[in-house]
């Protein structure tokens, strides 16, 4: 029998919450799809005053075509997609021809994350959490975001960063959970078999289907999908998760 070694965790609403999922305009709240749009103007406002010259209405529905487009790729390949090139794509649907690399482009991507961090805040649970199970275990963290700045700005901000021997993001390894590639770079990285590691998130896709995959244990999040066949173990808040460990380690089934 393997002997955990450690506990890996993924980031938006598991540590940290986030202003809205992936299925945003599908399921999202008004609320939330006003901050969306918020965000998205933000990175409007920048470009216009770079001195692109477009329409807020058009930009705003090339935007959501091009971002789409970018999902349904993800989705099927389970590689990253670029930011700069999302906005590239909307100016180039309207007219404007601008390479994704330009400092214009990159400078609306940086705008337009600065707006979304003011949105998260932490998990109160988070940092007394990480503390204790750091106590026992190496910890990792394995997140799909496409704009890694902003995950290490984060990681600052809540003062999260000091806790984990290995970060994963996506948007640097150039894959996105469920890939087993990117579990495989955080298992490198620790230096550790996938059987010696039991991963926590909120997603049954990404988070729990994807390192039971590679053959992780895997603990699910979550105050509503209280009965997850896939997961190890179920939980509504994080101050819960070390007793759930503790049961799966008693059950010997590493």
């Amino acid at each position: 029998m393997a002997k955990l070694a450690a506990v890996i965790f993924d980031l938006g609403d598991t540590l940290v919450k986030t202003p809205w999922g992936i299925l945003l305009m599908e399921k999202g709240s008004s609320n939330e799809v006003a901050k969306f749009e918020s965000i998205v103007k933000v990175t409007y406002d920048s470009l216009v005053k770079g001195g692109i010259m477009t329409e807020w209405p058009s930009f705003y529905e090339k935007y959501m075509s091009a971002r789409a487009q970018q999902l349904r790729v993800q989705k099927q390949t389970l590689k990253e997609y670029d930011m700069c090139e999302r906005v590239a794509r909307t100016l180039s649907a309207l007219g404007v021809n601008i390479s994704a690399r330009s400092e214009l482009v990159k400078k609306a991507i940086e705008d337009h994350y600065d707006s979304y961090e003011s949105y998260v805040s932490a998990d109160e649970e988070a940092s007394t959490t990480l503390r204790d199970l750091q106590a026992r275990y190496k910890l990792g963290l394995i997140t799909n975001f496409a704009y890694p700045p902003t995950i290490y700005k984060l990681l600052d901000r809540f003062r999260l960063a000091q806790f984990f021997d290995a970060v994963v993001i996506s948007g640097e390894v150039g894959w996105v959970k469920p890939s087993p590639k990117i579990f495989q770079f955080a298992l490198s990285a620790l230096e550790l078999k996938a059987k010696q590691c039991v991963f926590i998130g909120d997603d049954v896709e990404a988070d729990i289907k994807g390192a039971k995959r590679v053959g992780m244990k895997a603990i699910l999040l979550s105050e509503k999908d209280l009965h997850c066949p896939d997961a190890d173990a179920v939980i509504r808040i994080l101050g819960e998760l070390e007793s759930a460990i503790d049961e799966i380690e008693r059950r010997g089934n590493l």
